[in-house]
Formats: C-alpha cells, sequence, structure tokens
C-alpha cells in the first residue's frame, strides 16, 4: 500500500541536502523507506543538485578541507532510506529505523496510561525523548494541541483525526497551535513513530490531569 500523505517538497529537499537535524533526518529516511513517490522526489533533487556542482567551475581547496569532506562522504551526515522490504515481508518497522529499535516483538514497551504505551528510542530532540506510541485499538486521543511542530508517522494499524485517516507510511505534521483528536482503528493497535518540537497541550480536564503524569 502506497502513502497517501507526504512529506512536503520543502523537507525532502533539506533532507537531499543534507540540512535536517538527525531525528527529522531519521523520521524522513523511515517514510522514504515506506514511500516509493517521496522516494523518487529525493532521487530527483539528488540529480539536481548534482548536476548544478558539475556545471560549477572547480575551486581549488586546501588539504584540511578536502580530508573533511572525504571523511563526511564515508561516514554519512544522513541517514539513508533503503528500498522497502519485499511484499509479505514480516518486518514491521523498516531500516534505519529498525536500527534503533530491534526487532518489534522485542521491543519492551513503557506502560505511559491506559491504552497508550511508549519506546523511546535513544534519541532526542529539542530536548524531549524520540519516540514510538502504540495505541491500543479503538481508543481516543482526547483533544489536544501543541507548543511546537507535532511529526508523526505510522507503522502499523491507523487512526483518524480532524484531517483524515492516516495509515501504515502517512505523514501527520501539525503546526503548532493546531487541535485535534485521534481516534485509533478497531482491530490493529496502531503503532506510530513521533518526533516533536514541545510537549502536547491537552484541551481537555482529564488530558490536563493526566498529561502532569504522563509527560507526553
Amino acid at each position: 500500500m502506497t502513502p497517501s500523505h507526504h512529506l512536503g517538497s520543502d523537507l525532502l529537499l533539506a533532507y537531499a541536502a543534507g540540512s535536517l537535524e538527525d531525528a527529522v533526518s531519521l523520521f524522513v529516511a523511515t517514510h522514504l523507506a515506506l514511500c516509493p513517490d517521496c522516494r523518487s522526489s529525493v532521487d530527483q533533487a539528488e540529480a539536481v543538485g548534482g548536476a548544478m556542482l558539475e556545471e560549477q567551475p572547480p575551486a581549488e581547496v586546501g588539504g584540511d578541507v578536502l580530508e573533511s569532506l572525504l571523511g563526511s562522504l564515508v561516514d554519512g551526515d544522513r541517514e539513508v532510506a533503503p528500498e522497502p522490504s519485499p511484499a509479505g515481508s514480516p518486518v514491521i518497522i523498516p531500516e534505519p529505523l529498525r536500527s534503533l529499535t530491534g526487532p518489534f516483538a522485542d521491543i519492551p514497551w513503557e506502560k505511559r496510561a491506559p491504552g497508550i504505551r511508549t519506546f523511546e528510542i535513544g534519541l532526542d530532540h529539542r530536548n524531549l525523548p524520540v519516540r514510538l506510541f502504540r495505541l491500543t485499538s479503538g481508543i481516543s486521543v482526547p483533544t489536544h494541541s501543541h507548543n511546537g511542530l507535532e511529526r508523526g508517522m505510522v507503522l502499523t494499524g491507523g487512526f483518524t483525526d480532524d484531517v483524515g485517516h492516516f495509515v501504515r507510511g502517512d505523514v501527520s505534521v501539525r503546526e503548532p497551535g493546531f487541535d485535534h483528536v485521534a481516534k485509533v482503528d478497531e482491530g490493529e493497535a496502531c503503532v506510530a513513530l513521533f518526533v516533536n518540537d514541545a510537549l502536547l497541550v491537552p484541551r481537555t480536564l482529564v488530558g490536563r490531569i493526566a498529561s502532569r503524569w504522563v509527560k507526553l
């Protein structure tokens, strides 16, 4: 199934240029592993960038600069999105994310609230942990907003909010101040990757009480 909610062109171009922060780069690379359309857009952007570089006149550089450049090419400053797993593969979490989570079946989920479990992948973004969320089928996440950008991507299952329906590979990006409520699909838990710029802002009394304990 091809995702129907994609990354913005500005984010894809920044990824192609290698200018994203580590956590956001990982988020983009994981989507690319599941989305042939966005992967094609990044390939085109990289091809255009390479052609532009070839048209530039050569410039002399010092030995230190050349050595640093070659080192960055070897080490890689951004995550590389591999080809997706073959059809029928049991792999739920694609690379490069799987290198941080391990096999899906072995993830040690932490219970945060009724119906909500999380796993911190060991990478921070703006002083917040990057997390996987596992949401029980059929539950609703109460109305909330954010003080910063919210980036979510479904890995299995699905949910519906005020914007639309999101399933495997779909990306949900919400601007600060955007209020929404999410209802998880019936039948299967929804597992999603979140890279947020700030904690959520609950809009209900129950949500405000729970947030003091859960701190999501």
